[in-house]
């Protein structure tokens, strides 16, 4: 179960390049053995304590892969291990 614990929300905060990355990536599905994958975050890959057993995506982290080129999809592939994206 989810709480407001999971998420930081800023109200008024949005970005138009954010948004425009949630718009493009809206209808992705992450899934995993045909279930949708409960992915988690946070904001570092060394305070995302069970980020190894691959259902954690560290913040800076993918930043840094995007950074270098990596597509978003090479992004969630890199963290979230064994995942169909369709």
């Amino acid at each position: 179960m989810t709480t407001p614990g999971d998420q930081v929300y800023r109200p008024s905060s949005a970005q138009a390049s954010t948004s425009c990355a949630v718009d493009r990536t809206w209808s992705t599905r992450l899934t995993r053995s045909g279930d949708i994958l409960r992915a988690h975050y946070c904001a570092t890959t060394t305070a995302c304590g069970g980020w190894v057993d691959g259902d954690w995506l560290s913040q800076y982290g993918s930043r840094d892969l995007a950074n270098e080129g990596r597509t978003y999809q090479a992004v969630l592939r890199y963290y979230y291990r064994d995942v169909a994206l369709s």
